[in-house]
């Protein structure tokens, strides 16, 4: 919510993960403003809400509603944890060079979201 003291608190570190993950062809690391879009079965109970969508997920059913810190390592960490589909949940930078290349073209249409 563009209002939210703690969303607008979140944003930096929220960028630098999206800047981490940007060449992780495994992770999407989106925002959303809750208070004007209605997404169905995803509900928001405050602000700012984090969900994780495992990849291959089938229905909002699969979502995670995100209950772990707030600073950067805390989100990388829930990442190498949870993400199934993201080279071990690594920051782009630390997981380029040991990604096969030839396993990108599997990997296009399963991707985590955070």
């Amino acid at each position: 919510a563009p209002w939210c003291g703690h969303c607008k608190a979140l944003v930096p570190t929220w960028d630098k993960l999206g800047e981490a993950y940007k060449g992780n062809d495994g992770v999407v690391i989106a925002k959303l403003d809750g208070t004007a879009n209605d997404i169905e079965d995803v509900e928001f109970r405050g602000f700012p809400t984090i969900k994780f969508f495992p990849a291959g997920s089938s229905s909002a059913a699969d979502q995670v509603d995100y209950d772990g810190g707030r600073e950067y390592d805390d989100f990388v960490a829930f990442l190498k944890k949870s993400a199934k589909n993201a080279k071990g949940g690594e920051p782009a930078e630390a997981d380029a060079a040991a990604a096969p290349a030839d396993d990108a073209a599997d990997d296009a249409a399963k991707k985590d979201e955070l």
